[in-house]
């Protein structure tokens, strides 16, 4: 039976990666390691790899504490090569297409991989510029059971953001060049407690009627869902940092229930029908008028959100990292 090491920072266990404040942790790693556990796979946690595990899987490392964190993974990727391990990257953001703390482990750790896991089709192209061997696309699972829409309450729609605070720049963006004060009721900000002490202070940017901070939890952002009406994320389109992004918190709105406008990212293009484009569509007619999406919020549940549940990408994961560990083909996608 095969035997993995997931190396993640602040994790010892199971459950502690499944309550990971890191989404791609949470929607990847917890995933994966949740449906191997199930399925009597042999695993440990944590920053430091026991015995000899047939695979050792790298999550993402995190700016916190990089100065040491990142020359003390490294020597751990070194020491599992050399004991016959096979390494796999899980590589979640472009940190090797723009100067940021982690660029430099990456940019190290990429050459010691036998294989490189991605979320989307553009982060896999981004990848093969710096990793010449096999580089697969597994997506960003999905955490909530589908919940139909709702009514709308209002006389004029409440709308929801959530993500990384890193991702609140594009929102500012967005409602700097769109005049919302007469199109929606209240705007909810769902993040960490860093975004949310952010917004707090900048208050004044948010221009909207009604600005509701909600501190980010998994059943934080399912109560939020219930009291708004859409989902407005816009995302970094011609941000090579953000460009690469999975389709993670497209699937999520739909899966909670919500009309969603957005930019159309890469690795949200073939869910076109499914969304309003923000540079494409009316966005104001569906602030206008949200039950009109309904209909395309069910189509989404029934047919797409599926595709991305923990049993579908569980078996993905399971498939991909055996593969690994036996030295076979890992290049063919599913």
């Amino acid at each position: 039976m095969m035997t993995i090491h997931w190396l993640v920072g602040g994790v010892s266990s199971l459950q502690q990666l499944r309550s990971s404040n890191l989404a791609s942790v949470r929607l990847r790693a917890a995933c994966a390691a949740t449906h191997l556990a199930a399925h009597g796979v042999s695993q440990s946690f944590g920053e430091d790899v026991q015995g000899v595990p047939d695979v050792l899987v790298v999550c993402k490392i995190g700016a916190n504490n990089i100065g040491a964190r990142g020359p003390a993974w490294l020597s751990q990727i070194h020491s599992a090569r050399q004991r016959g391990t096979k390494v796999v990257i899980d590589y979640t953001d472009h940190h090797l297409g723009h100067a940021s703390p982690m660029s430099d482990f990456y940019r190290q750790a990429m050459p010691l991989s036998d294989l490189v896991i991605v979320p989307s089709e553009l982060m896999k192209r981004y990848a093969s510029e710096h990793f010449a061997g096999p580089i697969l696309h597994i997506f960003d699972s999905v955490e909530y059971v589908s919940t139909a829409p709702h009514p709308i309450r209002e006389e004029m729609p409440v709308l929801m953001w959530f993500g990384h605070p890193s991702n609140l720049e594009f929102l500012l963006n967005f409602l700097d060049r769109y005049d919302l004060c007469d199109r929606c009721h209240a705007l909810l900000t769902v993040t960490d407690n860093a975004g949310l002490s952010w917004i707090e202070s900048h208050r004044s940017l948010f221009k909207v009627p009604r600005l509701t901070l909600v501190p980010w939890s998994i059943d934080g952002l399912r109560k939020a869902a219930i009291v708004c009406d859409v989902a407005l994320i816009p995302a970094g389109l011609d941000d090579p940092r953000k460009s690469g992004a999975s389709a993670n918190r497209l699937i999520t709105a739909l899966a909670l229930g919500l009309p969603v406008i957005t930019h159309s990212l890469e690795s949200y293009r073939p869910y076109r029908e499914f969304y309003t484009d923000i540079d494409s569509d009316s966005f104001l007619d569906v602030l206008q008028n949200p039950g009109l999406e309904h209909e395309k919020v069910l189509r989404a549940q029934q047919f797409l959100v599926p595709e991305f549940s923990q049993a579908v990408l569980g078996d993905r994961w399971q498939l991909v990292l055996e593969r690994a560990a036996q030295g076979g083909d890992v290049s063919c996608e599913f």
